[in-house]
């Protein structure tokens, strides 16, 4: 190992000073919703002793969200021995030990409850052209996260007999005209069986929306799940797509200026075993 590399795996990491932590402004108009969370996990404490609850480990992990200067567990750990945050939040000083439990013992889904509460007071959509589509716009994808093993919780699935699994698969909802993630679907890496991107979106399709995705959701049977849920899509196609054109309709100036190639209703395959709606190339507002 050369003396560059010794140097590194031997730097001390700073200590972390009161002018480090920010954002704490931010966290006084979440401190009445968190305290839901106090209850959670404490299941099984019957000696009465937790130190560390789930509304103070959830200001903890916002504190390392915005502040970049804690980039650790450890760096967390001695963010929560500082006077300030202990006067201001009343989290008191908490171990590595229960740091480290808490992903595995605090239950996320009373969160996420109270982050969809937070979602629907966010200001709607301005005014825009496409105030005519009466559906949500809703981009879809499947993003794959690598993750740290000794952090993640999927670090400890074995993915072969040497390596662990060391990543997961977002699949994310993603509101366009509010600018919000509605929906995150967490899965393993591997586009498999149940875990496919497109398996995953025919299980979460919601009525009134307008679905827009890749050429990686390309699939007969998933568009007609969507339309039948009395919703739209938007799919890139693939370059060697086979269709016939049903109706080619002709282009607004507009739309030409806003580089729109072609307005057309086609149908793909050619038994009604496939597909059965068409499919518009251009213009977004007509997808049935």
């Amino acid at each position: 190992m050369s003396d560059s590399a010794n140097n590194k795996s031997n730097k001390v990491p700073p200590e972390i000073e009161p002018a480090d932590v920010k954002g704490l402004k931010y966290f006084r108009q979440l401190q009445p919703l968190l305290k839901r969370l106090r209850d959670v996990g404490t299941e099984g404490d019957r000696a009465n002793n937790r130190r560390l609850y789930m509304d103070e480990y959830c200001t903890l992990i916002m504190i390392w969200l915005f502040s970049p200067v804690v980039d650790s567990l450890r760096g967390l750990q001695q963010a929560s021995e500082l006077d300030k945050v202990r006067r201001k939040f009343g989290v008191g000083r908490s171990s590595l030990g229960s740091l480290s439990e808490s992903v595995r013992l605090f239950d996320p889904e009373p969160l996420k409850a109270i982050a969809q509460e937070l979602s629907h007071r966010l200001p709607g959509p301005q005014a825009s052209k496409f105030d005519s589509i009466d559906q949500t716009i809703t981009a879809v994808d499947g993003s794959v996260i690598n993750t740290v093993v000794h952090v993640a919780r999927l670090s400890w699935l074995p993915k072969s007999a040497a390596q662990p699994q060391s990543a997961v698969r977002l699949h994310t909802h993603f509101e366009v005209l509010r600018g919000i993630p509605s929906r995150i679907d967490v899965t393993g890496a591997k586009p498999k069986g149940p875990d496919d991107e497109r398996a995953v979106l025919e299980r979460t399709i919601q009525s009134d929306h307008l679905y827009l995705v890749d050429r990686g959701y390309a699939k007969f049977e998933l568009w007609n799940r969507i339309v039948e849920a009395d919703s739209s899509y938007v799919c890139r196609v693939r370059d060697n797509s086979k269709y016939d054109v049903v109706e080619s309709r002709t282009l607004s100036s507009e739309a030409s200026g806003e580089g729109v190639l072609s307005d057309e209703i086609v149908q793909f395959g050619a038994s009604t075993t496939v597909a059965h709606y068409g499919v518009l190339i251009g213009d977004p507002r007509v997808l049935k």
